[in-house]
């Protein structure tokens, strides 16, 4: 089976999360740089090095797992020659769930052009800090 090539950052990021929203393993993998050069962290999770992991990640997530429904938008970036950082606003939830039971996550995508393919090779998810009201007596401070 040949290759699957992505010609822009856009295409590789929207295979990303075709990949996730339909549970294709396969997609999943294609999207990934090959080797050391994938990196990814889940919210709440510590750093995978290496396809390998990531890919492991990835079919651990997939086991007997319902598709979800996935919505993402790019809210900023920064565009070079063979390097793309996209940040996205990911809004995951179970397909017969309102949106208003999505789970927003925070994430950064970094592409790098490799062969002649786009491929992602970093992808780092959180969720969001959710800021306490005054009425706790505690303002939320970061560092």
């Amino acid at each position: 089976m040949a290759e699957k090539v992505f010609d822009t950052p856009e295409a590789a990021e929207a295979a990303f999360y075709k990949a996730f929203a339909t549970v294709d393993l396969e997609l999943m993998g294609a999207v990934w740089a090959d080797g050391d050069q994938a990196l990814c962290i889940h919210p709440g999770g510590g750093l995978l090095r290496g396809k390998v992991a990531v890919m492991q990640s990835w079919l651990e997530i997939f086991s007997n797992a319902a598709k979800p429904a996935v919505e993402y938008r790019c809210i900023d970036g920064y565009v070079s020659d063979n390097l793309v950082v996209r940040l996205a606003e990911e809004r995951i939830r179970p397909r017969d769930k309102e949106d208003t039971a999505a789970n927003r996550v925070l994430a950064t995508n970094v592409f790098l052009r490799l062969d002649g393919s786009w491929r992602l090779g970093e992808h780092h998810a959180s969720l969001p800090l959710v800021a306490r009201g005054k009425a706790d007596g505690d303002e939320r401070k970061l560092h």
